[in-house]
């Protein structure tokens, strides 16, 4: 991996704060953790730059392809999404949307797991809730059109999708809830968390894979050499490279120069500095 240095001469908080969002920003009510994207090739709808490189959240997520076809990346598998399709994406996986092809769109619901628990602590919470969200082996399913439960999940996501739609009023939160409560409990008395244990170094690689991506989340836009994060997460430069391709189908080197680019990209956009500027913000020597 190449090493690359980014003049700090134009770096400002204010154009910090444009490219970089912690996930409780993600959601216009932090005490109310629930947000619904609107996404096709070139738009988001409300803004939400990430979707299109690998993050991860302690959320859950539904994503359903509302038009056309969608290809997403979960944990290294790619799940194709036709039109009325969905995905289900567990806390903590690392996933991405590889690609929207040509006019499709996709319509993703982003939610806390506390929202199902009702009661932290509780046993409604161990029982239906961290018996999916603990589980590791489970990173994600596709729901169709096959059965009548998934029929039924599918519905109810687009019948709350449609009352986002409406005019807000009071008691929002408690239908919006109730959506999600009656979803959640379609899906979890039909599918098997089961009891498979995952290995100790499939963890280790997730973990080290997180980690690496935290710190070029948090660190794009300076110096970065492979050998510090490979010592940072304290794997060989040669596993680091492997963990990329399997989980990330990309290399370190790649990852971090898409990831500077989207980054440059939102401040082309949003900002009024000019190119050269733009790529000494975003590392780019």
């Amino acid at each position: 991996m190449k090493e690359y240095t980014g003049n700090e001469k134009y770096a400002s908080q204010e154009n910090r704060k444009k490219i970089q969002r912690r996930p409780e920003e993600l959601y216009r009510n932090r005490d109310f953790p629930f947000v619904r994207f609107i996404v096709t090739q070139d738009t988001c709808e409300p803004y939400g730059a990430g979707f299109h490189y690998p993050h991860w959240h302690d959320d859950l997520q539904f994503t359903i392809a509302d038009k056309g076809t969608v290809l997403e990346y979960v944990n290294g598998v790619e799940y194709e999404l036709k039109e009325g399709e969905m995905l289900f994406i567990n806390s903590d996986a690392i996933h991405m949307t590889k690609k929207v092809i040509g006019d499709g769109r996709f319509i993703s619901m982003n939610f806390s797991p506390k929202l199902l628990a009702i009661i932290e602590g509780s046993s409604m919470e161990q029982e239906y809730v961290k018996r999916i969200t603990d589980n590791r082996s489970l990173q994600a399913i596709l729901l169709t059109r096959g059965e009548e439960w998934q029929n039924r999940l599918i519905d109810e996501f687009y019948g709350l999708s449609r009352y986002l739609d409406q005019p807000e009023c009071y008691g929002r939160e408690y239908e919006i809830v109730g959506y999600l409560q009656r979803m959640w409990a379609t899906f979890i008395a039909n599918v098997e968390s089961g009891d498979k244990k995952v290995s100790s170094a499939f963890i280790r690689k997730q973990d080290a894979v997180q980690k690496i991506l935290t710190y070029l989340h948090r660190n794009y836009a300076r110096k970065i050499d492979l050998a510090e994060i490979c010592e940072l997460a304290h794997i060989s430069q040669a596993e680091c490279n492997r963990l990329f391709q399997s989980i990330l189908n990309t290399s370190p080197y790649e990852y971090l120069l898409h990831y500077r680019m989207e980054k440059a990209c939102v401040l082309l956009r949003e900002t009024n500095l000019n190119v050269t500027q733009v790529a000494s913000e975003v590392g780019f020597n």
